[in-house]
């Protein structure tokens, strides 16, 4: 039993002090993160998300807590129980200046999730314009596929990117991928609406003639949701 009290009185101070790191981020607390950050193992632990405490700063897109953690040595490429490094949750929640700043200090560009969303499909996602170019002037691969088979092209044609659509297209993204619900980019922007999409997709040579899962045309699909203008561009 002596053993036993004897263990909890040293990991109950340790544990509490890791956590110390965790609220200093939450808190903005500059001065103590940056004292915190010298102690030994501090910059590895993990908080109830599995995040580390870099991962977290990245989470709130606190940039002067980013740089202090990696200027202290956190490890810019631990991840997440998703698997999400610091660059991935950048590209969902942050700016381009963070994420430079992140794939100067040799964040991986490539990192993959479960699900192989990797930080170009994020940004694509999220509308990060100015990330996304910066990822594909770092040399990703444009037409990369996450796990539904959807691209960058794919989704940011989906939720009506324009710009991230053109600079795309522009670096060699194929118009003709196909994900598992059997669409393509096409397809998409067309069935929702985007004509500005829609004629990007076309001056690129986008296949008019795809027919998708439920059968439907491109101009069907785009009809039935609302949108039979797009069917004139479509010919």
């Amino acid at each position: 039993m002596k053993t036993i009290a004897a263990l909890l009185f040293f990991l109950c101070p340790l544990t509490g002090f890791s956590q110390a790191i965790f609220d200093a981020i939450a808190n903005k607390d500059y001065d103590q993160l940056l004292l915190l950050s010298k102690t030994p193992g501090n910059l590895s632990v993990t908080n109830k998300n599995k995040m580390t405490p870099l991962l977290a700063a990245a989470n709130s897109a606190d940039f002067k807590s980013i740089k202090i953690l990696v200027e202290s040595g956190a490890d810019v490429n631990a991840v997440a129980k998703a698997k999400w490094n610091s660059l991935m949750i950048i590209c969902q929640v942050g700016n381009i200046e963070m994420a430079n700043y992140l794939i100067e200090k040799n964040a991986d560009v490539n990192a993959q999730d479960d699900h192989y969303w990797n930080p170009l499909i994020i940004a694509s996602r999220n509308g990060k314009t100015d990330i996304v170019a910066a990822l594909i002037k770092k040399g990703v691969d444009v037409n990369t596929k996450a796990l539904d088979k959807s691209t960058a092209l794919i989704i940011a044609s989906f939720k009506g990117h324009t710009k991230i659509v053109k600079i795309l297209l522009e670096n060699g993204a194929k118009t003709d991928a196909v994900n598992r619900d059997k669409e393509t980019a096409l397809f998409l922007a067309a069935k929702y609406g985007n004509e500005e999409i829609v004629k990007l997709l076309l001056k690129y040579h986008a296949d008019t003639t795809f027919i998708g899962a439920d059968g439907q045309t491109i101009c069907q699909a785009a009809k039935s949701n609302g949108h039979a203008e797009m069917c004139d561009l479509l010919q």
